[in-house]
């Protein structure tokens, strides 16, 4: 009776124990011995991520089983030397991988046990190889036959034939709705735009029906091969949406709404297009990177980042509001060199340049003649130059003022001393670097904020031909 229950009880620890693994993937390659290393990673964007290693048996085989389940998408295996192949994770993450390593064709001789959409998957790839592979023969056989219009004909009407047929067979595996590979085919199609349309709706469609065909409910999307999920969204905003912060922000807010369906969709478009804005390097893109963080990540809805980076960028956002691009300048007062308050909005002009230097910086030196030439060729318009010694050099920037009186007619102001109760407006410009040229225009609005002296010019003659700014 005794041996009954002890029996009885190590196959309810064996249960228990087996109950803890929420997944269990065993993967045998002809040709690895005891004690060799497999590793399983997964895509994830354009990066290949470690998931899971696991060593050889006797048996030959590599058994990876972990606590927690693995997430959706397309994973890679690899050998001691490097030998690779691709799989399916999907919600049923119980099953068996026996292949042949010879040649490195693990896909042509895979057999797998447990899972159905990677035999569906497997089937898949090898039904596309062997249809290259006749593609390639048909092409091989047009070139062969160039001049002969009858044959040419002829070889046409079976690669058509062949597209067809690998066309159906595509369909088919879109129709399994169930299969996370077959929501990445389907999430790279493009959309069918009508034969008959006219040019002119051809762009508007294409755009309206760019995310048809992609299932933001599916996390596996974020961990397909070649960075899908990215490639998609670059090509969104780069080549369909007008590349002003205004259109970008209400798309930026269109394709995370779709995205936030899925968790783990939704933290990647945030964190993906907070990424490629923050790289976008154009002025007034700066306007897009701030509202993506004030209204994902100050706004708690970016749960993964650390609270202390968090608060960090939003502290950082916020001042960078401040100075949007087509939005009311920020007023500052300062004090001239007679200690008289010269107000910004009181002393703009019909083009007012807001110039934060340094009078002992060596690049501010340089800048200073350039801004004075376009000055001088165009103060009889009503321009004025706002040039603010923003480092509390007073003794300094007197004397630089004093060997340089070409640039008396700025409107030149610091401060007069380091505790004066008026403040200069450097944090409300987000000046963090000197020397910082805005170009403002007679409604005091920001046209232009921390362009390159050497676009000034070029940028002013653009808004005078453009916007009817004199």
């Amino acid at each position: 009776m005794n041996k009954i229950i002890v029996l009885m009880l190590l196959a309810l620890l064996g249960q228990m124990s087996y109950a803890q693994n929420l997944y269990e993937i065993k993967v045998k390659i002809k040709g690895l011995k005891k004690g060799d290393t497999l590793l399983m990673a997964n895509h994830f964007g354009e990066k290949i991520l470690r998931a899971d290693t696991a060593i050889v048996n006797k048996q030959g085989v590599g058994v990876f089983t972990g606590s927690k389940k693995l997430y959706r998408g397309m994973y890679l295996m690899a050998t001691p030397d490097y030998k690779t192949y691709d799989f399916v994770i999907n919600d049923d993450q119980f099953f068996e991988m026996i292949t042949d390593s010879a040649k490195n064709e693990f896909q042509k001789n895979m057999v797998i046990k447990g899972s159905e959409e990677n035999e569906a998957f497997f089937k898949y790839i090898n039904y596309i190889a062997e249809k290259s592979k006749e593609k390639e023969v048909l092409s091989q056989e047009l070139k062969s036959v160039d001049g002969d219009s009858l044959k040419m004909k002829q070889v046409d009407v079976k690669l058509e034939a062949l597209n067809k047929e690998v066309l159906a067979f595509q369909d088919n595996i879109f129709n399994n709705d169930e299969f996370v590979f077959a929501k990445i085919l389907a999430a790279q199609k493009e959309p069918e735009i009508p034969l008959d349309m006219p040019d002119s709706l051809k762009y508007p469609y294409y755009k309206a029906n760019f995310w048809n065909n992609f299932d933001f409910e599916e996390e596996g999307l974020v961990r397909a091969p070649n960075g899908l999920v990215k490639g998609k969204i670059d090509f969104y905003f780069d080549r369909l949406v007008v590349p002003h912060p205004d259109s970008l922000k209400k798309e930026i807010d269109y394709v995370v709404q779709m995205a936030s369906v899925d968790r783990e969709m939704e933290k990647y478009t945030i964190w993906y297009l907070g990424h490629k804005f923050q790289k976008n390097k154009a002025m007034c893109m700066d306007d897009v990177y701030i509202h993506i963080i004030m209204q994902y990540y100050c706004t708690g809805r970016a749960w993964w980042t650390d609270s202390t980076q968090r608060v960090k960028m939003c502290e950082e956002a916020t001042v960078a509001s401040f100075t949007p691009c087509n939005g009311a300048a920020p007023n500052m007062a300062n004090y001239d060199t007679a200690d008289i308050v010269r107000e910004l909005y009181k002393e703009a002009g019909e083009i007012t340049i807001v110039f934060f230097w340094d009078p002992t910086c060596g690049h501010c030196k340089k800048v200073v003649p350039i801004l004075d030439s376009i000055y001088d060729a165009n103060k009889g318009k009503g321009w004025v130059i706002y040039a603010i010694g923003s480092e509390n050099k007073y003794t300094e920037w007197r004397k630089y003022l004093i060997e340089h009186p070409e640039i008396h007619d700025w409107v030149n102001v610091c401060k007069n001393y380091p505790y004066a109760p008026l403040g200069y407006g450097k944090s409300k410009y987000n000046n963090i670097s000197n020397p910082t040229i805005f170009v403002l225009d007679r409604e005091k609005r920001i046209r232009a904020k921390k362009i390159p002296e050497t676009s000034v010019a070029e940028f002013l003659q653009y808004l005078e031909k453009t916007q009817g700014i004199r």
